[in-house]
């Protein structure tokens, strides 16, 4: 006697319709959220870079954008406990070049960072910060 008849199959067949429909659902994009084509995004991020470049050198510091380079640029649009939070809202992170390493085995350095906070709403940017 076969494990599963006829009406098993069907049974198991309605089951996986029901689990591919339930996660397709679940996957639906929220069509109340703004869909960025990825060449907008790479025209913002730019902006912001060339925004946030333009405070190098760092007055009183003596900071240099030549001696650091770009490790993070993130988004703010979902941030929590933020003056700017938006998609417009961006946040920066430089480190000094010379704290980074070469190879792919060696260690990165603590400290070194400049955090800089970038509103392109008002076409803004100024430092938040330094890493330790």
């Amino acid at each position: 006697m076969p494990i599963l008849n006829i009406k098993s199959n069907y049974l198991l067949l309605a089951l996986v319709g029901c689990l591919a429909a339930c996660t397709m659902d679940a996957t639906k994009p929220d069509p109340t959220q703004e869909i960025v084509a990825p060449q907008s995004v790479n025209q913002e991020l730019v902006e912001v870079i060339d925004l946030a470049e333009s405070l190098f050198p760092i007055e009183h510091f003596g900071h240099k954008l030549a001696d650091y380079r770009l490790i993070k640029a993130e988004n703010l649009f979902a941030a929590t406990g933020r003056k700017c939070v938006g998609s417009h809202c961006w946040r920066l992170t430089y480190k000094r070049t010379g704290l980074i390493p070469e190879g792919p085995n060696e260690m990165i350095a603590k400290g070194g960072e400049i955090f800089i906070n970038v509103n392109l709403r008002d076409h803004s940017a100024k430092v938040a910060g330094f890493g330790e």
